[in-house]
């Protein structure tokens, strides 16, 4: 004995399709077709050149352990070297902004470029012991990032696994709007139309919760994880 009928479930497949909250304009259709060709042409050229996209990974890897030993020998003077450019940055802008004939605004933002250069300058005068603390820190997680070099893969692992859940989470948000019963019986342009129940707006707000929720979890146990990787190889 068959537990369900075949062409039952064939006839509802149909009625949900057509009911669901997918383009049901012929042009819309051909549009995104088009546009999915276009990103499917773009994703196979990517695929044929591979080689190059492999090469650039070890290149990027060295790049990075380069500029981390840079700083962990060279701390103290690229943290100067970035607050010179600063304010080297703004004194040229306000100077550009006076020698430019402008009106009364062109003079205020010149005189804030100044002024922000020199609050600067005071600041680093007021806490040169504390930028003395920042670069000591910035070495001392140069040689924690060294001594443990997988520690870079944790924020792209996180990436792709909350891209992956936020597709997800789209996919069952559209699932839940089309709980709700269609507005008319002909297609609505672009997309079908239903109306929600206070039941599905409770569940829409649970959803959006949920998300919330999972994200930042997602970002605390990438913290949690680099926290006490530092404290274990620190202490």
């Amino acid at each position: 004995m068959e537990l369900y009928d075949s062409s039952i479930s064939t006839s509802i497949f149909y009625e949900a399709a057509n009911t669901a909250c997918l383009p049901t304009s012929d042009k819309i259709k051909n549009e995104i077709a088009a546009a999915f060709g276009g990103s499917s042409n773009g994703m196979s050229s990517l695929l044929k050149n591979y080689g190059l996209i492999l090469l650039s990974l070890p290149i990027a890897i060295l790049v990075s352990m380069a500029f981390m030993l840079l700083i962990r020998f060279t701390a103290k003077l690229f943290i100067y070297l970035l607050i010179i450019f600063a304010i080297v940055v703004l004194l040229g802008m306000g100077s550009y902004l006076l020698a430019t004939p402008g009106n009364s605004g062109t003079l205020i933002v010149a005189i804030m470029c100044f002024s922000f250069a020199l609050i600067i300058m005071i600041a680093v005068c007021c806490i040169r012991r504390r930028l003395s603390l920042a670069a000591m820190i910035i070495k001392i997680s140069a040689q924690f990032v060294s001594k443990n070099c997988l520690i870079v893969l944790l924020p792209c692992l996180l990436f792709a696994l909350t891209v992956f859940y936020l597709a997800l989470w789209v996919l069952q948000a559209l699932g839940f709007y089309s709980l709700g019963s269609p507005m008319t019986t002909e297609h609505q342009y672009p997309f079908q139309h239903f109306n929600i129940t206070s039941s599905i707006e409770i569940l829409f707000g649970i959803h959006i919760f949920h998300l919330i929720w999972v994200l930042i979890f997602f970002i605390e146990t990438s913290n949690f994880i680099i926290g006490g990787t530092a404290v274990s190889w620190y202490y």
